[in-house]
């Protein structure tokens, strides 16, 4: 029975070490013809810095500007709520959000950019009370 309990403990430190003599170094030794690529990638690559409203607490039928702050090149945005109206306030960065009456509570305003490297998305959230209180 002793055996076979020191058994596996041996299995798993001749494993552990079968690992760490074979395994190879993190560090590159030399660039490779891909490497131009992969830099250009980073340096294209896509990011949200900041997604921010004018206010975050509107009354039904006020409008509040949602700006977003990107990185990367041949933008394309795409905005969303779940309740209100999305209208696009001359560069496609910059939306203005009205709710109504019946959208009083918080709202999700998404905003989801892309290009060729792929897409980012983020949310904002804007409380909306009523327009008689």
């Amino acid at each position: 029975m002793k055996f076979t309990r020191i058994k596996p403990f041996f299995v798993l430190l001749a494993l552990v070490a079968y690992i760490s003599l074979t395994n190879t170094s993190c560090t590159t030794d030399e660039l490779t013809a891909e490497t131009p690529f992969l830099i250009a990638l980073t340096a294209d690559s896509l990011s949200i810095l900041s997604l921010e409203a004018s206010r975050t607490t509107i009354k039904a039928w006020d409008t509040t500007a949602v700006a977003v702050r990107t990185t990367g090149k041949n933008l394309q945005y795409q905005w969303s709520s779940d309740e209100g109206t999305i209208v696009k306030a001359g560069a496609d960065s910059v939306i203005n959000f009205t709710a109504c009456e019946t959208c009083v509570g918080t709202r999700v305003i998404t905003c989801r950019v892309s290009n060729e490297f792929g897409f980012v998305v983020d949310t904002i959230h804007v409380n909306v009370t009523s327009y008689f209180k």
